[in-house]
Order: structure tokens, then sequence, then C-alpha cells
């Protein structure tokens, strides 16, 4: 648990550094804490693989398997890097969907490193549900705290 939410921190403290590119950083960021905010209440709802699927689908698979870099740094990096190939509100998405795969996959809750092989797991493990639970509920709270509406 503890260790989990170490991991949620730093990759909090590394998605506020978005707000260094200026208005773009910040509407990222914006996106990035509504998502936060609205997408556990998705997740109780219908689970890990639907929420998954949904976030792809307002972003794009290429954003999402940013959560197979090596950490939220890396992550953050891309981000900056292709901004201008996507719109806003599909960073925001993305951004947020990879951040909870590579906590999951740090923890050690998923295995594969691809995103249709990712949703095989969710369906055939449903205690991933439980694990991702937690992670879901600190990116919530986290981005409350660390990110301005």
């Amino acid at each position: 648990m503890n260790s989990v939410l170490e991991k949620v921190v730093e990759c909090i403290e590394q998605i506020s550094q978005l707000a260094s590119l200026n208005e773009d950083g910040k509407e990222i960021l914006s996106g990035f804490r509504s998502r936060a905010e609205s997408m556990p209440s998705i997740f109780f709802i219908h689970g890990f693989a639907y929420t998954m699927v949904l976030l792809a689908a307002r972003s794009s698979r290429e954003l999402m398997e940013l959560g197979f870099k090596n950490s939220c740094k890396e992550i953050v990096d891309e981000i900056k890097k292709i901004r201008e190939k996507y719109r806003k509100d599909e960073l925001s998405y993305g951004l947020y969907g990879a951040t909870i795969l590579l906590l999951l996959h740090e923890a050690g809750n998923i295995k594969t490193k691809e995103f249709s092989s990712v949703l095989k797991e969710a369906i055939k493990d449903p205690t991933i549900d439980l694990k991702a639970m937690q992670i879901f509920e600190w990116i919530k709270r986290l981005a409350e705290a660390y990110i301005a509406k």
C-alpha cells in the first residue's frame, strides 16, 4: 500500500510539471484532473477493462501505451514531445490512462506491456479490478490536491 502511494505521489508530481508548458500544459493538467475526478465512478460501475477501453477511445491506443514506459517522467516527457499531434482532451485522457497502466505494471498487478494483452489479462483476472481500485482513488485525491482547477 505504501509503495503504491509513493509511486502515485511521484507520478502526480511529474504530471504537475506540465504546468510549465504555459496554456497547453495547464489545459492538459485541467483535463487530467477532470479525468481523475470522473473516471473512478465509471470504473466502479463498469470495471477496469471497460474503463481502459473508454480511455483509449477518447485518446488513442498509442497514448495509452505510453503507460508501458519505465517512469512517469518518461510519460510526461513523451507527452511534451507529441503534444502538437493531439488535441488537449485526447492528451489528458491518454495521460490518465497511461498513468494507471504504469502504476499497475510497477505494482506487479499487470504483467504484459501491450494494450490488447492488458485487456485480455483483466478479463481473465477479476482481481485486477480490486488492485486498480486503490490506484484510481489515490490518483483522484492527489490530483485534487496538486492540480488547480
